[in-house]
């Protein structure tokens, strides 16, 4: 009986197994930086060349570094990316306040009950401030962030 569970495990998974042409899984890393200290916590989002293919979305652990793997089958193209940088906090209520502990800062800011700590200037896709070029494989996307704005 264990072989047939194994082989019908095995028919399942051979069409997942990247028949479909989709290419190499790209890997991008990085450290997300502001005034040159890390920032954990941080919505990073890669906003690709065409518009066909969808943004890809990532967080940053509490010492400013992030990994996100991209899928193959999501084909993602090479080229340069814009990338936005947003960290949601709860804002800070008076009387009345929800309690929005535990709860997903994105969601949060989307209900209108949290903020952006980094620059505004990073959240903006139309504007943005930060590219990357991804190219097939690893790609390193350090993202350095400051107060002090050039224009």
């Amino acid at each position: 009986m264990r072989p047939l569970v194994r082989a019908l495990v095995l028919a399942a998974l051979i069409p997942a197994a990247g028949c479909g042409g989709g290419g190499d899984p790209v890997t991008v890393r990085g450290t997300v930086t502001l005034n040159d200290q890390p920032v954990g916590g941080a919505v990073i989002q890669f906003f690709p060349p065409s518009a066909t293919t969808p943004a890809f979305t990532g967080t940053s652990k509490p010492d400013g570094t992030y990994e996100i793997v991209v899928p193959a089958e999501t084909k993602a193209p090479a080229g340069s990316y814009k990338v936005t940088v947003a960290k949601y906090e709860p804002k800070k209520g008076g009387k009345g306040a929800p309690n929005t502990e535990g709860m997903d800062p994105t969601q949060l800011k989307m209900m209108g009950l949290a903020a952006n700590v980094l620059p505004p200037a990073y959240e903006n896709a139309q504007n943005a401030l930060l590219t990357v070029e991804i190219k097939p494989g690893q790609v390193t996307g350090d993202l350095k962030l400051s107060w002090a704005l050039k224009k």
